[in-house]
């Protein structure tokens, strides 16, 4: 049986939410296991949904790019 991906209740606005599930979406099918829950962190940075904080110098260079 698979498992169903949980979404976090910390994103309370409606219109984030969405965004982030538009994302996730590429994810589909795939099992909620470490490295696709990395892949999707990955994937809402790409796509400016969420902006790591506590970056070193060298990781926000490669951030604002």
């Amino acid at each position: 049986m698979k498992k169903p991906w949980s979404i976090s209740t910390t994103v309370r606005n409606p219109y984030r939410l969405r965004n982030f599930l538009r994302i996730l979406r590429k994810l589909e099918g795939q099992p909620f296991n470490c490295e696709n829950q990395i892949n999707y962190q990955i994937l809402l940075i790409q796509n400016k949904l969420y902006k790591p904080t506590e970056l070193s110098k060298e990781q926000k260079n490669i951030f604002t790019i």
